[in-house]
């Protein structure tokens, strides 16, 4: 229920962004409460009405991409910022802690508009500790680990993501993204622009859900998914779909709504890296 407000907010964002005319946006906002009905009503995954409602505003624009300018400014900008923040977590005492939080950070790009107003963001979001933290149980984990799957998140969070694969090590790093546009979630063509074939295997998952809903998913994806030795899950949205299920994920991501804090028991806007075992505790 009480990610019903935010649903609509963004339905009617993407329905300006896609330039949609009166009467579209009407039938728009119309569709928008029946689909969240039939939702509320059969209990179904947020991630999956959100695709539902995705689909409604490709369908009454002809639109398939009403964020694209705004993932390229995110991904443009990153790219700006990305030198810096390399540098920070090549100085850092522990590596890995940095470029984990690093990639946490990356949420940030959701928010402001000023680029330096970002940078400070970030900064002040590396200064923060994990409200929840499972950084020895990854290092042990990883050390005996060759394949990893990494589930990603935002378009522009791509950036932030090279710097923390970049300290894995030497590992066969496998980065799925989604099949076609949704918000602004990370697709192929994003994950290119931003290098990340220079340092991972990418792939597409398969669906177009914003959080990586296991039955929307390629075949390819759900074996790469089972047989990874570690599977590191990207974002709110990859919380909400995979948070339940039965094989090891550890979660990366900044606790931006109050369901999700509630969920994982952590403050609003505090940073999360836990795998299903360390929540609720």
């Amino acid at each position: 229920m009480d990610c019903i407000p935010c649903m609509m907010r963004q339905i009617v964002d993407a329905a300006r962004r896609a330039k949609a005319d009166e009467g579209a946006q009407r039938r728009i906002l119309t569709g928008a409460c029946e689909l969240l009905a039939r939702g509320l009503n059969n209990e179904e995954m947020t991630v999956a009405v959100c695709r539902d409602l995705n689909r409604l505003v490709v369908e009454e624009t002809s639109v398939e991409e009403p964020y694209r300018d705004i993932k390229e400014r995110h991904i443009k900008e990153a790219l700006t910022l990305y030198p810096r923040l390399k540098e920070r977590v090549v100085n850092s005492p522990d590596r890995l802690l940095a470029a984990l939080k690093t990639a946490a950070a990356g949420n940030v790009l959701d928010i402001f508009i000023d680029v330096e107003a970002r940078v400070q963001d970030v900064e002040g979001i590396l200064k923060q500790e994990f409200a929840l933290c499972c950084l020895e149980e990854f290092r042990q984990q990883l050390s005996q680990s060759t394949d990893i799957l990494i589930l990603a998140d935002n378009a522009g969070e791509t950036v932030f993501d090279r710097i923390l694969i970049e300290e894995l090590g030497k590992k066969n790093v496998v980065y799925a993204v989604k099949d076609s546009p949704i918000a602004n979630d990370a697709t192929l063509r994003d994950a290119r622009e931003s290098g990340l074939e220079e340092v991972a295997t990418l792939i597409s998952a398969g669906c177009s859900t914003a959080g990586t809903l296991l039955a929307d998913c390629s075949e390819e994806f759900r074996r790469l998914f089972s047989e990874a030795d570690i599977v590191l899950s990207k974002g709110m949205g990859n919380y909400e779909a995979l948070s339940e299920s039965s094989r090891p994920i550890f979660f990366l991501l900044k606790a931006k709504c109050q369901p999700v804090a509630d969920d994982i028991g952590v403050p609003l806007g505090k940073l999360v890296f836990a795998r299903q075992e360390d929540i609720g505790k």
